[in-house]
């Protein structure tokens, strides 16, 4: 089983709060100094050794080790896409539903950064699961249609920012832009 750097920086952390907690003394060592563990110490940090190792045996994935590490994945993976990093944001979120985090905002977003990038086809299919997650979520109706105008298919982009239009909040700025958009589209298919 494949555990990632979040995974070892655990374990790491882990044993070195262990060996502080265990020392001799009990105060945290000056840097190069030897950490001497007491019989006690020993016995914590081979038991902590042993969970590790079973977690690692059992088939256990990390989604389930460390729940927080695909919703971690998402919000780099958006922070790259705003910065146009879009092969690092994909490889996030591919990583983030690896792990088993099967959220709307992955798929979406992983959406988005296909659109940016071209890959309709690919952008269609990440906004198609993020609907069958999660029917109501707006985001992934407009995107979609953007990109089905994008294709020329008007009649289908219509329809889908009717549907994020239907799901957006009254008060929300983004019920203009969509109007706009079904204006747009409807005049450029005349």
């Amino acid at each position: 089983m494949y555990f990632s750097d979040v995974s070892k920086y655990f374990l790491t952390a882990t044993l070195i709060l262990l060996l502080f907690s265990c020392g001799a003394n009990n105060k945290e060592p000056e840097a190069g100094e030897e950490i001497l563990l007491t019989e006690e110490g020993y016995e914590k940090l081979e038991e902590a050794i042993a969970d590790f190792n079973e977690a690692k045996e059992s088939g256990n994935d990390e989604a389930e080790i460390y729940p927080e590490a695909g919703e971690k994945l998402l919000y780099e993976g958006i922070q790259e896409m705003e910065a146009g990093e879009y092969e690092k944001a994909i490889a996030d979120f591919n990583k983030a539903i690896e792990l088993g985090y099967d959220e709307v905002e992955v798929y979406s977003s992983r959406g988005t950064v296909k659109l940016f990038q071209g890959k309709n086809e690919e952008a269609i299919e990440d906004f198609n699961k993020a609907i069958e997650i999660d029917p109501e979520y707006a985001g992934a109706y407009l995107n979609r249609g953007v990109v089905k105008a994008r294709l020329g298919n008007h009649e289908a982009a219509i329809s889908d920012l009717k549907e994020a239009l239907k799901r957006t909040p009254a008060q929300s700025p983004q019920k203009r832009r969509i109007k706009n958009e079904i204006q747009r589209i409807e005049e450029t298919k005349q």
